[in-house]
């Protein structure tokens, strides 16, 4: 692995796979001449992996990648209609599933959903409407560690969290993706047998009344499960 932030490391020429990832891809300057000198240079059957958050998509960005033959996008989606918004402001729900039907057309689709202490109770909306919408295609779960206040296991609220749990249980991805099973049983265990650390939690919203502060925004709207005056 060769850290740059140019894709001149990459040989088009002989390139087998190229995965494109960090920032967001579609709005790269960087990626987009990458685009062109391939289609110019009539080198787009190498596999293309494009990790997206999907929300922007513009006429030439579509335009470019029409070209490739073998396309994948990995769309980053953590939250259901008003998580989406608060947790990856300001991606609107609507915006997002519109371009992932566009993307789709455009090659292959996966998700990859990141759990963190703002969505650990909210994942069976999410969930169901990939199982329902997207039924044959994977969906990923990846976990936030870093900062280590977004860790998911320290939310304050378990009982909401082992509500959705109980929730994501009834998903037919739960009885027939082995994955799938297998890290909604690791949240689970993980929010049973933590004890809440006061310390870390103090320091989320800490974190978070900045976060509030910068984006006109307030958790207790969005997430009142969170708000310590909600919590029995």
């Amino acid at each position: 692995l060769i850290p740059s932030t140019t894709f001149d490391i990459v040989d088009i020429h002989t390139a087998k796979k190229v995965y494109v990832a960090g920032g967001e891809p579609t709005v790269s300057q960087e990626f987009i001449a990458f685009l062109e000198k391939c289609v110019e240079e009539n080198c787009t059957d190498f596999y293309l992996q494009i990790n997206t958050n999907a929300f922007v998509l513009s006429s030439k960005f579509i335009k470019l990648i029409e070209k490739f033959t073998h396309v994948q996008f990995i769309v980053s989606v953590d939250g259901y209609q008003d998580a989406l918004y608060y947790i990856r402001y300001p991606i609107t729900w609507d915006k997002l599933t519109k371009n992932i039907k566009q993307l789709n057309k455009l090659g292959d689709i996966c998700f990859n959903h990141t759990i963190s202490i703002y969505n650990v109770g909210r994942m069976y909306d999410l969930f169901a409407f990939f199982n329902q919408e997207y039924p044959t295609n994977t969906s990923l779960i990846s976990y936030a560690d870093e900062p280590e206040q977004l860790w998911f296991g320290n939310h304050p609220n378990k009982h909401h969290v082992l509500e959705d749990v109980a929730r994501c249980k009834t998903l037919q991805s739960y009885k027939t993706n082995t994955n799938f099973h297998s890290d909604i049983d690791h949240i689970e265990q993980t929010i049973l047998t933590h004890t809440l650390d006061q310390d870390l939690l103090n320091k989320f919203y800490t974190f978070n009344e900045l976060l509030d502060m910068s984006r006109n925004l307030k958790l207790a709207d969005y997430m009142p499960e969170l708000v310590m005056e909600n919590i029995k």
